[in-house]
């Protein structure tokens, strides 16, 4: 797995262009989810912020999804 540091390196260098998370969900089960950081639109929400150990991501097929940054295993 990569470290906070690094990931947070990755998503910056990014920016807002379509990437490609691979993470380990909670129940242990590997996820990949292709989409976009910064995405400015379709947002709907109820005020409350975003944990920080949380990354919001918009997905055209899913809709707004969210990994942690500690469990992230690649970034592409």
């Amino acid at each position: 797995m990569l470290t906070q540091s690094e990931v947070q390196a990755k998503l910056k260098a990014k920016g807002t262009k379509f990437l490609t998370v691979t993470f380990v969900k909670r129940n242990g089960e590997i996820r990949r989810i292709n989409g976009r950081l910064n995405a400015t639109s379709k947002i709907k929400g109820t005020g409350r912020s975003t944990p920080s150990h949380l990354v919001p991501i918009w997905s055209p097929s899913e809709g707004w999804r969210s990994f942690d940054v500690n469990s992230v295993v690649e970034i592409r």
